[in-house]
């Protein structure tokens, strides 16, 4: 019979070679020798590699029960309730993260993105500013509150937060592109041939904000930029 030491170190070789079930036969020894929180969480860790979701959650849930105050095993358990769809669970667990960690930002995120897929904007908005208020330099949290306010129609609540987040980092192209996008339909084309440019400039091979550089100069009639950019 091989050590726990053997053991955890032929699971780990097994892993590093991909080979999932031999490290899953190594780990699920260990744990049921050692029955403690580490051995479950790393076996549960293996199993959701070879996507075996619900015996990673028994085994996180173990985890969980060893050592409850352990927020990252409390999330683990709820990222699987959200793989499989059970939205109630989910939350439940990343609610009980929330409580036990509440400057924790992963919670808050993840809450958020699962009312996004529920179609809850204002409960997605209300994780999402609590995300921004723990961590200002969020662009995917304030981007999407944008993308939010614009799937509802709210214009002009959607271009404030784009500038706003444009203002915290200047570099984040998709805000520009929504930014001409929004310009374009005020009417606004030397505004939206700005935001295209700014795009551009961030990210000069993309056939897109390209495309859409041109086409703006052309109807606006920038032939010095045009020239520059058909040369370019």
């Amino acid at each position: 019979m091989l050590s726990l030491s053997q053991l955890r170190q032929a699971g780990r070789i097994a892993l590093r070679q991909d080979q999932l079930e031999r490290a899953i036969e190594c780990f699920g020894e260990i744990a049921l020798r050692c029955d403690d929180e580490a051995s479950h969480y790393e076996l549960a860790d293996t199993l959701v590699r070879a996507e075996r979701y619900q015996d990673a959650l028994r085994h996180f849930q173990r985890a969980s029960a060893l050592n409850p105050e352990r927020v990252r095993t409390i999330n683990q358990i709820a990222l699987i309730q959200a793989q499989l769809e059970q939205w109630d669970l989910a939350i439940y667990w990343h609610l009980k993260a929330v409580e036990k960690a509440p400057e924790d930002v992963k919670a808050y995120q993840y809450l958020a993105q699962i009312y996004m897929r529920l179609g809850q904007p204002a409960l997605a908005t209300r994780w999402f500013t609590r995300v921004i208020s723990l961590k200002p330099d969020d662009m995917f949290a304030r981007f999407s509150m944008a993308r939010l306010c614009l799937n509802h129609n709210l214009v002009s609540e959607a271009a404030a937060l784009l500038s706003e987040l444009i203002e915290v980092d200047p570099t984040y192209a998709p805000a520009w592109v929504e930014l001409a996008s929004l310009s374009e339909q005020a009417g606004s084309p030397e505004s939206a041939l700005a935001c295209w440019q700014q795009a551009l400039n961030l990210d000069a091979q993309d056939p897109v904000y390209r495309y859409q550089t041109i086409r703006l100069a052309r109807s606006l009639g920038q032939t010095a930029l045009l020239a520059e950019l058909q040369n370019g």
